[in-house]
């Protein structure tokens, strides 16, 4: 779960509901970047990827933290759970069976992600909202409509400070 409104306004010691659109689209893009600085969606999620194999019973996806495979799939013949495991985010075929060598003929449905987001990263989280909202000379909030308004930020840097905190959860690329 993210920061709620309620975190961050007391973070911030604000009082009053007439800046609370404006928090919540600083949580929610801000959330946006960090799942950019670290390469990966951070809280649990659904997803297909159709992936590249090389010839090996070892299928390593650029993700962190599989928590659960719905479905796997090679020449679109479903491979039973019984006939891999998975280690170190890596699906790891048994049985003697191997993944061809071949491009985006792997199909792997399924669930990564943090179910909630780990404190010291909730808490850098909220610092970096905080960031952003004490310095909103970087920040352009945009009218698109009567009454809609959507958060737009310039493309300044996350704090150098969060970043080397946030390192430990970069993505290790295979």
């Amino acid at each position: 779960m993210l920061p709620t409104l309620i975190e961050v306004k007391s973070y911030l010691d604000v009082k009053g509901t007439d800046k609370d659109d404006y928090i919540n689209g600083l949580i929610n893009s801000c959330y946006k970047m960090f799942c950019s600085y670290v390469g990966y969606e951070i809280l649990s999620h659904n997803k297909t990827e159709y992936v590249d194999s090389d010839g090996t019973n070892v299928l390593a996806l650029r993700v962190n933290n599989i928590n659960s495979i719905a479905e796997l799939s090679i020449y679109n013949n479903l491979i039973s759970s019984s006939e891999y495991v998975i280690e170190d985010n890596k699906i790891v075929l048994i049985n003697g069976l191997s993944f061809p060598f071949d491009s985006r003929v792997v199909k792997v449905t399924y669930n990564s992600g943090y179910s909630t987001i780990p404190d010291d990263m909730k808490q850098l989280l909220i610092e970096f909202i905080s960031y952003k909202f004490k310095n909103k000379e970087n920040i352009h909030v945009l009218q698109t409509g009567d009454s809609s308004k959507k958060t737009v930020f310039d493309r300044s840097a996350i704090p150098d400070r969060i970043k080397d905190l946030l390192f430990f959860y970069r993505r290790v690329p295979c």
